[in-house]
């Protein structure tokens, strides 16, 4: 279904799951306010995505089949992810996290350093960010 979403708009597969990924994260933002709301912070989500979103997730959802990730704060404006999945959905995890930053207000830029897709066994995902000042 994705690739006949992708021939018909004529995007790339993943430019399609990136802009489901933001689409996603609205949604569940929607669903689930409660728990996205429970953060202060851009970077405070993205650092609990797997101890406490994931968990949350689980819960609400029969077998969601989610990633592993494990993302850090290295320097202020500069998160390190690690993403894994059989599915290799990483394009729509980029995709969750720009629409994380829209919520927030903040300006992100991702570099996807190393990706499954090119063989190994994770994905490192470089995000870096501003704040908005005011």
């Amino acid at each position: 279904m994705a690739q006949d979403v992708a021939t018909a708009l004529s995007m790339s597969m993943p430019e399609v799951l990136k802009a489901f990924g933001e689409y996603l994260f609205s949604h569940l933002k929607a669903r689930h306010p409660a728990i996205v709301d429970s953060f202060n912070s851009f970077a405070d989500l993205i650092i609990s995505i797997d101890k406490v979103i994931h968990v949350e997730v689980a819960k609400l959802y029969h077998e969601p089949n989610l990633p592993e990730i494990d993302a850090k704060i290295i320097e202020d404006g500069f998160i390190l992810m690690r993403y894994n999945s059989k599915r290799q959905l990483c394009m729509c995890a980029e995709g969750l996290i720009f629409g994380a930053a829209a919520h927030y207000g903040v300006d992100a830029k991702l570099n996807h350093a190393q990706c499954m897709h090119d063989g190994f066994d994770s994905c490192l995902i470089e995000i870096k960010y501003e704040t908005p000042h005011g």
